[in-house]
């Protein structure tokens, strides 16, 4: 069957760095492409300095250019980072308006990277502060081998307000965003994440997303893609005394194998700290762990903290040794989701079912199993059922879905760009696709997989309608930059995530 979910609106930033790639290897065959025409917008460069004007011609440094360009970037202006390298650390406080933002973006066809590259000096790769500013389609990595504590975070949302990062390459950082208690308004959308964080000898630590605590304002997690962390995929979690976690949304979000490369297992998802959670919602998500691969899937909820409100809606969670872990919550709405897994499937913790409603859920689990935890004891379906007062529309049929189930989303900020999710349930060679929402009959277009996104596609050809077949063979992940102590796994034939780009 096919899905559609409002998942990941998938990276303009691949399709630039694909282009790229095509040019490259045109240069071997032929005369070089002409450079790129100027857009409107002031510009950075690796060659540029503090000293220039900012123009397509005479670049400001990087630096310069954050810090607002000697005072020349204003409200509604573009700053266009050409493609190369940037080594450091960055820090902007930009600040636009709630009707004229300024956006820092990649170069349409180049490949720009902000690389820590080492680990001396206590900056984040990219800090940012200010307001209403737009990061758009340019890389953030560490290139340096060493895995401990001081492997610095990938964007760290310090104090900005309404800041939003779209369609973001971080890879190989310490944390990939972390985004503070002060940071209202944020909204993290189309990023591709993989291979965060370290280990030390009595833990992991590391998570593609970690949003922290938000007292006031709202924050919005929408149609992200990460995989392969140290730690979790999304961590939304408060220490005491640093306020709630408030008003925070997470929509179409894919995260697999969290936690994977390191020997203490995560999550792929938590929401729930030391501080009360409440009008928190997580719809339309992807959680997912391959056979054999990770512990506890998702969590609602911390140790034994009253939270507020929280609405788990459309997901579906496959794999692990726990689908979820649940509790305390005094209003809990669990709908529609869908649960995929050989072991536990719900431990709940609250002492009674009292404002909690579940329906329409369907558990891909043996229904005489005791896989349902309820107050502490293992139960049936039925007991379940009969003991709790909950899942009285819930079914489970057992076994795991007959039909391959596929997701395909256009990207919201790029046409032609988007992605599919499949899940290979039918255990097909390749599954077809029906590729119209993001191409249009006569689009040249290439398929990759978003654990091998510098590779080969895995198709290719011009669209003439209707479904294209994608190959379920699967690529090995991409090996973390200094090692990691479990290596990662390979989720063909029976799970993959594609990135689909219109060519010239």
């Amino acid at each position: 069957m096919t899905m559609r979910l409002p998942v990941l609106a998938l990276l303009a930033v691949v399709a630039t760095t694909l282009l790229v790639a095509r040019c490259a290897k045109k240069e071997t065959t032929g005369p070089p492409p002409p450079p790129p025409p100027p857009r409107v917008g002031w510009y950075a460069a690796v060659t540029g300095s503090s000293s220039d004007s900012g123009t397509f011609t005479d670049p400001w440094d990087l630096a310069t250019a954050l810090a607002g360009g000697n005072g020349l970037i204003q409200p509604s202006d573009t700053l266009w980072i050409r493609g190369g390298t940037y080594s450091g650390s960055f820090y902007s406080a930009l600040t636009g308006t709630p009707s004229a933002r300024i956006i820092v973006r990649g170069f349409p066809g180049e490949r720009a990277i902000i690389d820590r590259a080492g680990t001396a000096g206590s900056g984040e790769i990219l800090t940012i502060d200010g307001a209403y500013t737009t990061y758009w389609g340019f890389e953030v990595m560490n290139s340096t081998s060493t895995r401990t504590s001081t492997r610095k975070t990938g964007v760290y949302l310090q104090n900005g307000t309404n800041i939003r990062l779209v369609n973001l390459l971080i890879h190989d950082t310490g944390m990939g965003v972390f985004a503070e208690e002060g940071t209202g308004g944020a909204e993290i959308y189309g990023c591709l994440l993989w291979n965060m964080g370290w280990e030390d000898a009595i833990r992991s630590n590391g998570h593609a997303l970690y949003i922290k605590q938000n007292a006031s304002g709202s924050k919005l997690i929408r149609d992200n893609v990460m995989f392969n962390e140290f730690g979790f995929g999304i961590h939304a979690y408060s220490d005491a005394g640093t306020g709630g976690l408030q008003n925070e949304t997470f929509v179409g979000n894919v995260a697999f194998n969290s936690g994977s490369l390191s020997t203490f297992p995560s999550r792929n998802f938590q929401i729930g700290g030391q501080e009360v959670a409440t009008g928190d919602t997580a719809r339309d998500n992807v959680f997912y762990f391959s056979s054999g691969v990770g512990q506890g899937n998702t969590r609602l909820g911390y140790q034994s903290l009253l939270n507020g409100s929280v609405v788990f809606k459309n997901n579906l969670i496959v794999g692990g040794t726990e689908l979820l872990d649940d509790g305390y919550w005094q209003n809990a709405v669990i709908q529609n989701n869908t649960w995929v897994g050989t072991s536990r499937v719900i431990t709940f913790r609250d002492t009674s079912a009292a404002g909690h409603a579940w329906s329409g859920n369907t558990f891909y689990r043996d229904g005489t199993a005791t896989a349902w935890n309820y107050q502490g004891s293992n139960l049936t379906f039925v007991n379940w059922k009969t003991t709790s007062g909950l899942s009285a529309t819930d079914v489970a049929p057992g076994g795991t879905p007959s039909a391959s189930q596929v997701i395909v989303k256009p990207n919201a900020y790029e046409a032609g760009v988007g992605y599919v999710v499949i899940l290979n349930w039918a255990n097909q060679a390749s599954v077809p696709v029906n590729l119209s929402p993001i191409l249009s009959s006569g689009d040249k277009f290439e398929i990759r997989n978003v654990q091998a996104v510098f590779g080969s596609p895995v198709a290719s050809g011009t669209y003439s309608g209707g479904t294209v077949s994608v190959s379920m063979a699967g690529v090995n992940p991409p090996a973390p930059i200094g090692g990691s102590p479990v290596a990662p796994v390979k989720t063909g034939p029976a799970f993959d995530v594609f990135v689909v780009t219109r060519v010239p």
